[in-house]
């Protein structure tokens, strides 16, 4: 409770308490060897997160951005092509794949409409089975001319799929998205290398990417504790009135896990980690993906959702060597790009 900078000051208070905690000499045998593992959510976890995932794009523009900006960029990719196969690593709860089967739904008459195949890649299958279940459901209640086809792979990291899991097809363009992802390579070495070499045996048509922007994968606990502060303070203000319904639960449910994971964690143990989109540049560039611009239709479209927003007024959307970004009150907040 509180007002929202009291309930942000207790967020980092926790987080540096469990940090003092960890580190104590006491307990340094116990917890420093813990590593992370891959657990299997619960069904009341997964609706507890999807209650919160979803309060989140009804309360701000963020998510809502990432998703429709990289779907308008897929959707120019594929004009005109009877089929596409688009796998996702390590994917949220379906919203951007439900908005995207709405935009192919309304494909003109005159047009082709493709067939979609649609691949969810994550250590959890509970969650990804979920995912799955819940679009093919959606998808029955559209007017699409082909069934889409989806299906699941578990795999741990990106970096381990390889091209024969996925079962591509020859002459089948491959579209490869990593919404709020593809920052989990960095907590393990050479981990984005691994993950960008198994991305490129699958010779993708576009690789559409969204990130936090901000650089916490500093070594630095200071620089990184300063950073992960400024940034979510402007998050945490973005999200609209700090009584507004949601926003208690977007707090506690994603914000607060991630401001811990930056200050409390140390090592291995940081699975979540972030770079700005100049960073994602230079590191993708060296496994040999190249920019493709975000087009005038993306930014258009972000343009427009934010002034459908009570508070979009506060909101901004900028450029930045073909990528797109949202940011609050003069700070870029989530960046998008497409390669």
């Amino acid at each position: 409770q509180g007002k929202r900078i009291q309930r942000l000051a207790f967020y980092f208070k926790e987080a540096l308490a469990a940090r003092m905690i960890d580190h104590h000499p006491a307990t340094t045998t116990t917890t420093t060897t813990t590593s992370a593992t891959t657990t299997t959510a619960t069904p009341a976890e997964i609706f507890a997160k999807v209650r919160a995932y979803t309060s989140f794009c009804e309360i701000s523009p963020l998510l809502r951005f990432a998703y429709l900006s990289a779907n308008q960029a897929i959707l120019e990719a594929i004009q005109g092509e009877a089929s596409v196969h688009i796998v996702d690593f390590d994917p949220g709860f379906g919203s951007q794949w439900a908005a995207l089967l709405e935009d192919v739904a309304r494909t003109p008459a005159a047009l082709p409409q493709p067939r979609l195949r649609l691949t969810l890649v994550g250590p959890d299958p509970a969650r990804l089975g979920f995912v799955v279940e819940s679009l093919r459901e959606f998808a029955g209640e559209l007017q699409l001319r082909h069934t889409p086809q989806f299906g699941l792979v578990q795999c741990a990291s990106a970096g381990e799929m390889t091209a024969p899991l996925l079962g591509l097809t020859d002459g089948e363009p491959v579209v490869v998205n990593f919404m709020f992802s593809l920052h989990r390579s960095l907590g393990a070495r050479g981990g984005t290398d691994a993950a960008v070499s198994a991305v490129m045996t699958a010779s993708p048509r576009l690789v559409t990417i969204a990130e936090e922007e901000v650089d916490d994968n500093d070594g630095k606990f200071q620089r990184r504790f300063v950073e992960t502060l400024q940034y979510y303070a402007f998050v945490l203000d973005s999200l609209g009135p700090e009584d507004g319904a949601g926003v208690l639960t977007v707090e506690k449910d994603i914000l607060s896990p991630g401001i811990a994971n930056a200050v409390s964690l140390e090592g291995a143990r940081r699975t979540e980690r972030h770079e700005r989109l100049a960073q994602w540049r230079a590191r993708l560039g060296r496994g040999g993906l190249e920019p493709v611009p975000m087009g005038e239709a993306a930014r258009m479209q972000a343009e427009c959702l934010i002034k459908g927003h009570s508070h979009g007024k506060n909101f901004e959307v900028c450029r930045d060597e073909g990528g797109l970004l949202l940011g609050w009150q003069g700070k870029p907040l989530v960046a998008v790009s497409s390669w």
